[in-house]
């Protein structure tokens, strides 16, 4: 059966709540610590989520009784978010504090070992499989070595400490298959269904938020999307993001065919076919 995916056209902060029960949304998060899984982006960046977008959705599962907290990983570069307290400052500056979210926010490196599909460990942020639940809020936008960053990269390189980043950026020609199979060994921890997906369409950029010269966005806005399955939710986001563009957005620029990343979760049982609903 296709899963559900939600398209918020207008109205976006009003229309979340609704959308989120459409999903159970109390079932899913009421009294659950909470893994709020958001890349705050490099400092001077301009197309990141806005944290209005995150605080909204921290509004909500505060509402059922969740207790959240914002997290990422650390860059496996020398940057502005290599380090927890360089981090912290760059989310600060991009707007991301307790006062302006309402959860604390939480850098880290720790580790915990995992397996997805491939025969190999992957090094999994702890704080997040430590965590009852997980909410993955994700800027669709390009990318430079995997042609689309959605739900499924935000996971499976966002959520991995930084020497599997590193061991990830160094075989370029299974850099997708490293994605998805991290982004597996991250669904495993919450195979209970405590999860939600949230793919910000908006501000849609050649390059990923990791640049922080990456320019302004290609196409300014298509929506806010929803759903509880991630393979669909980013195939949808692809579909959307092709269909405006009026080719393929991804193979155009980047010049690689992201969809091998929700492809080979679709061998592994979560699959992509999906409904979309407009509201």
């Amino acid at each position: 059966m296709p899963a559900k995916v939600f398209l918020i056209q207008k109205e976006f902060l009003q229309k979340l709540p609704a959308t989120f029960q459409k999903l159970g949304f109390k079932q899913r998060f009421e009294n659950k610590s909470t893994a709020v899984k958001v890349h705050m982006g490099e400092y001077g960046n301009l197309n990141y989520v806005r944290p209005p977008i995150v605080g909204k959705c921290v509004e909500e599962l505060l509402a059922v009784g969740a207790k959240p907290f914002l997290f990422d990983s650390l860059t496996k570069y020398h940057g502005n978010r290599f380090t927890v307290e360089d981090y912290k400052e760059t989310a600060r500056k991009n707007g991301f504090t307790e006062e302006t979210i309402g959860c604390p926010i939480v850098i880290s490196n720790e580790t915990v070992n995992a397996e997805g599909f491939m025969d190999r460990e992957v090094g999994l942020c702890k704080d997040v499989v430590d965590a009852d639940a997980i909410f993955t809020i994700s800027h669709c936008k390009g990318h430079g070595f995997a042609g689309f960053g959605g739900a499924i990269k935000n996971l499976g390189f966002g959520a991995v400490n930084q020497e599997t980043k590193n061991v990830v950026h160094g075989n370029k020609r299974k850099l997708l298959e490293f994605i998805a199979n991290q982004c597996f060994a991250v669904l495993k921890q919450f195979e209970n269904g405590n999860s939600i997906y949230v793919n910000v369409l908006n501000d849609i950029s050649k390059l990923c938020d990791c640049h922080g010269d990456a320019g302004f966005g290609i196409m300014k806005g298509i929506g806010i999307a929803v759903s509880d399955n991630i393979a669909a939710i980013d195939r949808a986001s692809i579909d959307l993001i092709n269909k405006e563009f009026g080719q393929d957005f991804f193979e155009h620029l980047n010049h690689i065919d992201p969809r091998p990343q929700y492809e080979l979760l679709e061998q592994h049982g979560i699959l992509s076919d999906y409904f979309l609903e407009v509201i």
